[in-house]
């Protein structure tokens, strides 16, 4: 296999993931260019390191004005044709910076202006600034300040975001900025996009008439905009205070790309030193940071492992025979470990059975394990449709990820303000011990808490069954008393999780890993705690809106930065801060509107406010007195503040002595925090002694109620008195703790399925846990707390030579441009072409073989039909294509049984016959072998319906229901994405072996020069994966595209009219390869997927001219290393297994033309 090139020049395009980059540069952004900390020099001719942080400064003490000229611009008049990016209508002026050559980089680019609009590794932005989410905005630690000419004086310390003065600064290029605007900048007008014009000729992408919105980019607020910078002349004064979180949209990277955080980095990577680089103990390989002892792949049970390949599935590599095997009692033949006899089932799959268990929240429903109305099933389980956690998606291969931040910073906490700190939103009192609702101490309810932490497996689950399971101790109401459990991931067993939840109790998290956490950054706590939410609703079968409180592994709270993700992630308490109450009254909770009103002395304490996050200190037990000091044992956690060899009558002493500081005082909540030491303390259960004794004691008081955290905050928001308890519904019978029936919980299974995964890069070779549902792919850790596989998918060109397209007018094509064609495999074997293609400038001459099944002589689609695309329903094809009558495009359906023969096809009509703008439609038909339980149509260009792909569902396949929903939308938050002005379909999904979709679609992003007057969009093609059960479902999509214009043919842009639109690929036909993979796969997917692939051959247009063959590759691997993102193979070496792809071509005058091609 060949490459496009190994070695590139400075200001040269790169592939991250293949190309090296001279003097010094690295590939960062697509380009060849220096590193951060580093500019070119053209004096040593080589990146250099940048002498200080702000270069070219004046030495002086006075400040030096840098302005900076607008860039040349020109007047484009468009008449009757639309400006085919911004869809500005006839008649409008538009200014277009005219593209000039980078004389630094060599490539063609702009000199752009602070906040205008600008392409990444392509523009000039002005010096301090840099490309970012398409516009020039200052680099990170500088503000724009206009300069008042006015004003005779100018501020002598450098404006940075480090040392903001006091002062009133704006920035007009972000959104909502954190300082007051003193200025008042008018933003441009919105331009409306009247009804197309009857003449107007179908073109990429087509204007849709409605809705009619322009898009609207943001002006320099000066004709020409000047930024300034100077020395300070004296020492800085003191500051006020400056949240240390400074909001900033998110910009996804891949390695060797440049950062800023290591949340920007994906596949795996980290930010080091400004570059997203692997971590240790990783290497790269593919474009992602794979862990060492995944090298060898991966391989299902009952695969072998001889070869060093890591078992999944809940499996284990047996020395002897080599190969992966379940735990005794399973069965491995679905690909996961099963215990033999056990029918448990995810949601969307059969539930005939009568002995299945539905899983994952789900309930059987007409024979399908089926989410509730408040449900969907996402990564194999029903997630809220609402979830608190709706900000935090999930990455592949690099875990739990904000999807957007907060738009302004925390402030920092002060003392409590009652006038303001009103329940049920904020609690709080001046010194933390007042009552809440202003209730008296009488009429107050004495809460007591059970908490417990650490994982439930078979040492602890047996204690929690002997307090709980016998249902012995009861509240004064006769219900059940109940508990809250922290947990934490390694070593606990499901099956105990789902009796937890089952009973009533309260699941917390307590994280992954249960490392200590303080000082670790927001998104380690992210995917320690939302990760083990997400674990606990999937494997323990909870609902995932339930659990909302957390304490943090080894009580090392994280500060600010733990409360921030608490506040992002939808959490509502936590359990961590130790307080000590002395010999005066305990605490109560609070919110953390404000300081907290007990002394934090733990090192990490909360200094900024978070509205509506609640407190819930860990008042100190006072345990065994020790007579040398003259004091007592102080602890958090019971069992450190008791002797090894304490007495049960020592352990009641203690238990009664804390007790009574609340119970005689305040009534604050006396939370007992429990573990296995404690209960089993010297061996001899001696805590669950003393604690059985002390709840007895309890029992006999009627204004002592046991309830959980989460009901405690409830209490507290709306205080009940007493006398008034049995309005509290937390503590009725049965305990509200879901919402829902605790049958749609699913049942405490009997027999649990054991799941075993090697785990060499873990401090153990191997872990297991047991749970109810089927053992998922993977061992469920912090990149990949669902434990799902991950895909690959790769493009490649065919044949070898990458100018030689199959279809072109230089091949003997009567017609100038072919633009794009549907592939069908016929009954015979024989592939078949449908190609939509178009007449040039010139007339052609008669077509030499009449072969066309649409003309455009049909009523609406006098001008044009265009994207064929084709799918089989039993023994019928169906065509879907856009019909194009100068005002209108309508996606449209024709069907056949025999293809090749252009006389067979007959119209259906309009598919979307309600919509005035519909086209681009792929239809995935439901058989038996993919249990579909109805068809589903994928369409839209993102112009109709606006923003993405929109869905159709149908019972038939002829009458289609629109749902008004996205499959996809376009990603115009994030840049450099490649879908982030256009998503469309592309072929028709095909089934994987694994039993998911792929699902191809094409997409387009602005930015890039051509010489075709006002378009600069290129097109790229990607890829999603759909769920099997509901392909609605996206589990994953690419980050980067899979094909982009390469070759000259794609690429088109020498200014002749051989090519009809530059820089496009596109994809609309695709099939399986009928001759299965080339030998070489390993060398296109890579040797830890080769195992799982699976070939097809796609049929793409080129710069809307000719068209080529390209073969796609699709893997998966059972372990949490692939990436997500794929990479573009520029060229093969020849492969002669593909077969002659060239047909013999059969064209007619304007429309979508029949070929069959012969398949060698």
């Amino acid at each position: 296999m060949t490459r496009f090139s190994e070695r590139q020049k400075y200001g040269q395009p790169c592939n991250v993931n293949y190309d090296q980059c001279q003097k010094r540069s690295k590939c960062i952004d697509g380009i060849c260019k220096c590193p951060l900390g580093m500019k070119f020099s053209s004096s040593t001719d080589q990146c250099e390191d940048e002498i200080t942080a702000l270069p070219n400064f004046a030495t002086s003490s006075t400040s030096r004005i840098l302005s900076y000229t607008a860039p040349p611009e020109k007047q484009i008049q468009y008449g009757a044709k639309y400006n085919e990016i911004n869809q500005v209508p006839s008649g409008v002026n538009v200014r277009v910076p005219i593209p000039t050559l980078n004389p630094v980089l060599n490539i063609p680019g702009k000199r752009v202006n602070l906040g205008g609009r600008c392409t990444v590794g392509f523009d000039l932005c002005p010096e301090n600034a840099h490309c970012f989410l398409g516009l020039c905005v200052c680099r990170p630690g500088f503000l724009y300040r206009p300069i008042d000419e006015s004003s005779p004086q100018i501020p002598q310390t450098p404006i940075q975001l480090s040392q903001l003065p006091s002062i009133q600064i704006h920035n007009p290029f972000i959104s909502k900025p954190v300082i007051q605007n003193p200025q008042n900048i008018q933003s441009p007008p919105t331009i409306q996009n009247p009804t197309a014009q009857n003449n107007l000729q179908i073109s990429r992408p087509h204007p849709a008439p409605a809705p009619q919105v322009i898009p609207t980019y943001p002006s320099p607020p000066l004709a020409t905009p000047q930024v300034y910078d100077h020395f300070a002349t004296q020492s800085p004064q003191p500051l006020p205070y400056i949240p240390t979180f400074a909001a900033r949209p998110i910009v996804r990277h891949t390695i060797g790309e440049s950062c800023q955080d290591h949340e920007d980095c994906l596949n795996g990577a980290v930010c080091i030193s400004g570059i997203c680089n692997c971590p240790v103990s990783t290497v790269e390989r593919d474009g992602r940071c794979l862990k060492v002892a995944f090298a060898h792949g991966a391989a299902m049970p009952g695969e072998s492992c001889e070869n060093g390949e890591l078992c999944s599935g809940g499996s284990l590599c047996d020395s002897g025979m080599k190969k992966c095997i379940c735990a005794a009692g399973h069965d491995g033949t679905r690909g996961t470990c099963i215990r033999d006899g056990s029918y448990s089932a995810l949601p969307g799959e059969s539930c005939a059975h009568d002995a299945t268990d539905c899983t994952g929240g789900s309930t059987c429903v007409n024979s399908i394990c089926t989410c509730d109305h408040d449900h969907h099933v996402v990564d194999g389980y029903c997630r809220p449709l609402s979830a608190p956690n709706a900000n935090v998606e999930f990455l592949p291969s690099t875990g739990l990820r904000f999807s957007s931040n907060p738009t302004k910073p925390n402030q920092r906490a002060l003392q409590c303000d009652l006038s303001k700190c009103k329940l049920p939103t904020c609690f709080c009192t001046p010194d933390g011990r007042g009552i809440p609702g202003g209730l008296r101490k009488e009429e107050t309810p004495q809460f007591v808490v059970l908490t417990f932490d650490d994982a439930v497996n078979g040492k602890t689950a047996p204690d929690y069954k002997h307090i709980f399971g016998q249902e012995k101790y009861r509240n004064p109401n006769g219900c059940p008393i109940k508990g809250t459990f922290f947990i934490s991931h390694e070593w606990t067993n499901y099956d105990e999780v789902q009796w937890i939840a089952k009973t009533g109790h309260e699941l917390a998290s307590n994280s992954i890993s249960h490392n200590n956490l303080q000082g670790a950054s927001e998104i380690q706590w992210l995917n320690e705690m939302d990760g083990m939410r997400r674990i606990l609703a999937k494997f323990g079968n909870a609902r995932e809106e339930e659990i909302v409180g957390l304490r943090a592994p080894q009580l090392a709270s994280g500060g600010d930065v733990q409360f921030d993700m608490m506040q992002r992630a939808g959490f509502l308490y936590d359990n961590t801060i130790s307080a000590n109450p002395g010999n005066k009254e305990p605490f109560w909770p609070q919110t953390l509107d404000y300081k907290t009103s007990w002394p934090c002395t733990e090192g990490n304490c909360p200094q900024s406010s978070f509205p509506g996050i609640w407190e819930i200190p860990m008042n100190q037990f006072y345990g065994t007195f020790l007579p040398q000091i003259k004091s007592h044992k102080r602890s958090s956690m019971l069992r450190a503040a008791v002797d090894l060899n304490a007495t049960v009558d020592d352990l009641l002493e203690i238990l009664n002595s804390n007790f009574d500081k609340s119970y005689k005082n305040n009534k604050a909540p006396f939370v007992l925090s429990l573990n296995a030491d404690f209960l089993q303390l010297a061996g001899q259960n001696t805590g669950m002694i003393a604690l059985e004794n002390f709840l007895e004691k309890l029992q006999l008081k009627k204004d002592v109620y046991f309830v959980t955290l989460k009901s405690l905050v409830s209490w507290i928001q709306d205080p009940k008195p007493l006398n008034r308890m049995n309005e509290f519904p937390d503590i009725a019978c049965p305990l509200r703790m879901s919402s829902l029936s605790s049958s749609n919980l699913g049942t405490t299974c009997e027999r649990p399925n054991k799941c075993i995964f090697p785990t060499p890069s873990m401090s153990s070779p191997e872990h297991q846990f047991l749970t109810c549902n089927p053992c998922p792919s993977m061992y469920p850790w912090l990149d990949n707390p669902m434990g799902v596989p991950f895909y690959k998918v790769v493009a490649s060109r065919i044949p070898s030579s990458p100018n030689s397209p199959i279809v072109s007018k230089a091949q003997g094509s009567d017609y100038d441009y072919n633009y794009n064609a549907a592939i069908y495999q016929g009954k015979g074997g024989d592939l078949g072409l449908l190609v939509r293609y178009k007449n040039g400038i010139f007339n052609a001459s008669p077509p030499k073989i009449a072969n066309s099944i649409l003309t455009k002589n049909e009523s609406g689609e006098n001008c044009g039909t265009e994207d064929p695309r084709i799918a089989l329903l039993d023994d019928t094809y169906y065509l879907f294509y856009t019909a194009y009558d100068c005002t209108k495009a309508m996606l449209s359906v024709m069907t056949s049984k025999t293809p090749q023969d252009p006389t067979s096809w007959t119209r259906g009509g309009y598919v979307l016959p309600g919509r005035n703008w519909s086209k681009s439609g792929a239809a995935l038909f439901k058989t038996k072998e993919n249990g579909l339980s109805q068809h589903y149509l994928f369409w839209g260009d993102s112009s109709s319906p606006v923003g993405g792909i929109g869905i159709c569902v149908s019972s038939d396949g002829k009458v289609w229901d629109d749902t008004e929903k996205f499959l996809i939308k376009i990603r115009n938050d994030v840049n450099p994405f490649f879908d982030s002005n256009l998503v469309e379909s592309g072929p028709s999904p095909i089934q994987l072996k694994s039993g998911d979709f792929l699902f191809i679609y094409n997409s387009a992003q602005d930015g890039y020069s051509s010489s075709k007057s006002g378009w600069y969009l290129q097109y790229n093609v990607g890829y999603v994966i759909l769920d099997k059960d509901d392909p609605t479902k996206v589990l994953q999509r690419s980050n980067n595209p899979i094909l982009s214009p390469v070759t000259n043919w794609e690429i088109g842009n020498d200014g002749s009219t051989n090519f009809l639109t530059p820089n496009v690929v596109f994809l609309e036909g695709m099939i399986k390869d009928p001759n299965g993979c080339p030998k070489n796969v390993s060398d296109l997917i890579g040797t830890d997927f080769t195992e799982n692939a699976e070939c097809f051959i796609g049929v793409y247009g080129g710069s809307d001219s000719d068209l080529g063959v390209v073969r796609i590759v699709a893997s998966y691997i059972d372990q949490d290393t692939d990436t997500g993102t794929t990479t573009t193979i520029a060229t093969t070496t020849s492969l002669a297994a593909a077969g002659n792809l060239l047909p013999n071509i059969a064209i007619a005058i304007c429309g979508i033309l029949s070929i069959l091609v012969h398949y060698v």
